[in-house]
């Protein structure tokens, strides 16, 4: 019993050493390679969707984007935001979907991509926890 506890932490202190000095990223048991181009391609959607948000948002509430999920082949990202205030989120969330396939869009108006990615969008929850923290760091 406590070999298969050992051989577990030993595996994820390995899993932890190989993501932080390679560019290997593993999400939900899955290998994903943090290649340059992907990288780039994350920036940019990151950048153009703000850009996006930012002038065709109604102003009733602030949305930032935080960041892009990419997924492996590139077909798919998900654009992670925070809004305020954070009773505002359910219709933030529905603006940006309604607005998914303008901003696609706007991206491939933007970016010379090859495939242009479906566009989803979903709430930072990082980012919550993150200034949730801070808060109780703060108090």
């Amino acid at each position: 019993m406590e070999s298969s506890i050992w051989t577990g932490s030993l595996i994820r202190s390995i899993r932890i050493l190989i993501c932080r000095y390679s560019q290997i990223s593993i999400r939900d048991g899955l290998v994903f390679m943090k290649t340059e181009r992907s990288e780039k391609m994350r920036e940019a959607i990151r950048h153009a969707a703000a850009e996006f948000l930012a002038t065709e948002s109604n102003r009733t509430s602030l949305i930032t984007v935080t960041g892009i999920q990419l997924s492996p082949k590139g077909d798919r990202a998900t654009v992670l935001i925070t809004v305020f205030p954070n009773e505002k989120e359910k219709e933030a969330i529905a603006f940006a979907a309604r607005q998914g396939g303008a901003l696609r869009d706007f991206i491939g108006k933007r970016i010379s991509l090859q495939y242009i990615p479906r566009i989803s969008f979903a709430i930072d929850i990082g980012e919550k926890n993150r200034q949730k923290m801070d808060q109780l760091l703060a108090s």
